[in-house]
């Protein structure tokens, strides 16, 4: 519900109606919000209802300073793996496939925006095919809060987000391809165009979802 934005920053989050409309009791939704309370999506304010807590600014600088660190490393780990590993690279392929006949519907059709996969494929990749656990635990954290972004509400009509949509997942084609040249290169470029954008768009998010609080709006969904 959070993820799939049903829920928006600062909702208060009522035990009894959560498990009303999940249809079960209140127990695994009190185990719910502990564990959305300790993974930090969720905030409790004493005599109040726990809320749902998006990122702060601070956090999401902080998030991309590592990202930079980290994921050219990764995906140089992921393009050696590719390299020698047909099973993986065959998967590397068909991803690739799918992303581009998405961005094709996205862009042409219209149709509700897809789910961008690609983060938590190559996470997937690296634990089933090189049995890399330490480095699939990296992306999968990272993945973890890349995904709170999309709590980072802004302001965006439905036909702006099936924009940033089509960029997201172009940006992703692009690193993709990069992996299965093999191009050291092509490789650092792609991780960093993609990370400057995902920086500047959740910058963006941030400040509009800021604005819009301040001024009592709601606002839409946006794709960090």
């Amino acid at each position: 519900m959070l993820f799939s934005e049903e829920l928006d920053i600062g909702e208060p989050l009522s035990i009894e109606n959560l498990a009303t409309r999940l249809g079960v009791s209140n127990t695994p939704i009190r185990s719910a919000l502990a564990k959305l309370e300790a993974e930090g999506l969720v905030e409790r304010i004493p005599g109040h209802q726990p809320t749902v807590r998006g990122l702060t600014q601070e956090e999401i600088k902080t998030l991309y300073d590592f990202r930079e660190l980290v994921e050219p490393y990764i995906m140089h780990r992921l393009s050696f793996l590719i390299s020698v590993d047909e099973v993986a690279r065959a998967s590397v392929e068909r991803l690739l496939s799918e992303l581009r006949d998405g961005v094709s519907d996205l862009a042409g059709k219209r149709t509700e925006p897809i789910t961008v996969k690609v983060d938590y494929a190559l996470a997937l990749l690296l634990e089933e095919r090189s049995d890399d656990h330490l480095m699939s635990q990296i992306l999968g954290l990272i993945n973890s809060y890349v995904l709170r972004l999309r709590l980072n509400s802004a302001g965006l009509s439905a036909g702006e987000r099936i924009g940033r949509l089509v960029e997201v997942s172009r940006e992703h084609c692009a690193l993709l391809e990069s992996l299965l040249s093999g191009d050291e290169r092509r490789i650092e470029e792609a991780v960093q165009a993609h990370l400057e954008q995902s920086y500047r768009r959740s910058s963006e998010a941030q400040e509009k979802a800021t604005d819009a609080t301040r001024k009592g709006v709601s606002p839409e969904g946006a794709v960090a």
